[in-house]
């Protein structure tokens, strides 16, 4: 499902989440992922047959189906044989596509029952696709549980790392303590870390600290993937920039406590900087105003 950013406040009737496949470079492409456009199948909803355009010259035709021995394939405009992103196996079928923002990553989702000795298994799997140097680059399982007896094998997006406990205020994930270096800060924060850069584009760390006595809240997937806002700084103002689609899939109310701190992905083309990046919140001591925090300006270079 695709929807469109909502108000924090529209969302505090929700519960809090803030779980996400965890380590290392897996964690920011599923953070990818669940920010990426989804390429829509056909009526049926079970196949793909379309044209994916990468710049002005280059593009992608993209095939899939979900069946048995369905996979998914692409073939570049400049090439003449198809790639295997997905080769159909262990009864997973294709369920969701989705193509990165700046059209560097393609994630291909294929869920279903895999048989295993103590019965048939629900699990999911986004494999990852780099399509700028035309590569796999990793498999990801996002769920693994006993069909059968209704039992989680593996933590989730929506559940805790140890033992599949709900999150709750005192055991919200993907927060750390406040970095010595910024221990004058008094106030809620978004500071530039680090940035590098790819082709056209710039991948920037940006963390969030909340040095307050009290919790805030905002929409998100998890305290490192929050609904975030850009905007362009233009012709002496600051003006809103769209950031595209989000998916409404694992979307809740996540937090970060008194003296926490958590670090957020951004990904900027080149030629819309300077920009500057904000995070709407509602802070627990004023429980019904919503209030943005914006990131200094944030130059290209």
């Amino acid at each position: 499902m695709k929807v469109q950013r909502l108000s924090v406040l529209s969302l505090l009737g929700l519960v809090v989440l803030s779980g996400c496949v965890t380590g290392g470079d897996g964690h920011e492409l599923v953070s990818e992922f669940f920010y990426s456009e989804v390429i829509q199948p056909d009526e049926s909803g079970k196949k793909w047959d379309v044209s994916v355009p990468l710049d002005d010259e280059l593009s992608f035709a993209l095939r899939a189906e979900a069946k048995p021995f369905g996979d998914a394939v692409i073939r570049y405009s400049d090439e003449s044989t198809d790639r295997i992103v997905y080769r159909y196996a262990d009864y997973l079928y294709v369920e969701e596509i989705r193509v990165s923002p700046y059209k560097q990553t393609l994630f291909v989702k294929v869920s279903g029952l895999v048989p295993r000795f103590s019965g048939n298994w629900e699990c999911s799997r986004v494999t990852i696709y780099d399509l700028v140097n035309r590569k796999w680059l990793k498999t990801i399982e996002l769920k693994e549980s006993n069909g059968d007896a209704g039992k989680s094998n593996q933590a989730t997006p929506n559940d805790a790392s140890d033992g599949g406990e709900p999150q709750t205020k005192e055991t919200a994930r993907d927060t750390e303590p406040i970095p010595v270096k910024y221990a004058s800060e008094t106030e809620i924060s978004l500071i530039l870390e680090s940035r590098n850069k790819a082709i056209n584009c710039h991948n920037m760390k940006v963390r969030l600290i909340n040095p307050t006595s009290s919790y805030i809240t905002f929409t998100g997937y998890s305290a490192s993937q929050p609904w975030h806002m850009i905007q362009k700084w233009r012709m002496g103002n600051w003006a809103d920039r769209p950031v595209g689609w989000f998916c409404g899939t694992g979307l809740g109310m996540c937090l970060i406590p008194p003296g926490q701190s958590s670090v957020i992905s951004v990904h900027m083309k080149d030629k819309v900087f300077p920009i500057r990046v904000g995070v709407e919140y509602v802070h627990e001591k004023k429980i019904q105003e919503q209030q943005v925090v914006w990131s200094a300006r944030i130059d290209k270079d």
